[in-house]
This record gives C-alpha cells, structure tokens and sequence, in this order.
C-alpha cells in the first residue's frame, strides 16, 4: 500500500481514500465471510466500515497502520453483526459452495476449519492466506503477540489430529 496515498485520505482526499479502500476489498470480504458465513452480511460489513473508516481516518495516526486500522473496523463490525445475529436456519446454499465444488478434497479441511471457534480461524485466515505476521495479527485482534502464537500452534495441531483421524477412519 502507498503510504503517500494513505496520507493524502488522512488529509481529506476523498480519491485517495477510495483508492486505498478499494485496493483492500477482496481481503476485507473474505475476512468477512470468514467471520460471518453470509455473504450478504459480508457485504453490509464492508459498507458499514468504509463508512466508519472515511468518518475517522483522520484520526489515523500512522499511515502505515491502515490495513491494520481498517481490519480491525471490519473485525469489529462482524462481532456487532454477530451479536445482533438471531439464530435462524437458513435454507440459502453456504457461502463456501464454490470451495466445494472446485475441489472436493477440500471438503474434510473447510469442515474441520468451520468448526474451531471463529478467532481461531481468523488467525490461520490471516496468516496462511493474508500473509499477515504474528505480531501484526496480534495488532488486528488486540492479543499479545505469544498468545497468537500458541493459539495459531496449537490449533494447527489439533486440526493436523482431527484431519488424520477423519482420514484414517475413510480409509477403514
């Protein structure tokens, strides 16, 4: 990210800050969905933090926090909407249908990942997929930087059990 952009959003510049919004998108939504299994829940989150980010950006104090920043807007806007959330079945297909049916092996691993509690898959999210490091993953979530690691390490292993257990009882 352009931090000559980010600070031209921090000063006013509505261009800018919809540069940098945009540029975040994709990575935003999926955390989104991750958080929320709803895609249109999702997409009210994404709205809700532009707006909570455009309305405050200029209490931003470091520019090379956004991404941080705003992550945590969007993070914090899924626990509103989870918190507000009345538990109803819903009939609409999961939002993960389409990792289903492009590889069928990834079955067993969204199942397992699906059911460790949503901070925890918020971790591996990050960190796997985004690319985030420990340390800036403890920034976004508000841990210490140890307890990330030890949540993130122990997770692995118990999916690495839960995965080899399910794998040796489809080969009996």
């Amino acid at each position: 990210m352009d931090f000559e952009t980010v600070n031209k959003a921090i000063r006013g510049n509505h261009k800018a800050f919809e540069t940098i919004v945009t540029e975040m998108n994709e990575q935003v939504y999926r955390i989104a969905i991750c958080y929320l299994h709803n895609e249109q829940d999702a997409l009210d989150v994404i709205s809700s933090s532009m707006l909570y980010a455009y309305k405050y950006i200029g209490k931003l104090k470091n520019q090379g926090y956004f991404s941080t920043w705003y992550i945590k807007i969007v993070i914090n806007e899924c626990k509103k909407v989870l918190d507000k959330r009345i538990h109803v079945i819903e009939l609409e297909s999961s939002p993960d249908a389409d990792f289903y049916e492009d590889d069928p092996e990834n079955i067993d691993l969204l199942d397992a990942l699906n059911s460790i509690p949503e901070q925890d898959r918020l971790i591996i999210y990050l960190k796997y997929y985004q690319g985030y490091t420990l340390k800036e993953i403890g920034e976004i979530l508000d841990l210490p930087h140890n307890s990330v690691k030890t949540r993130l390490y122990r997770r692995l292993d118990s999916l690495k059990l839960q995965l080899s257990y399910e794998e040796e009882i489809s080969n009996e």
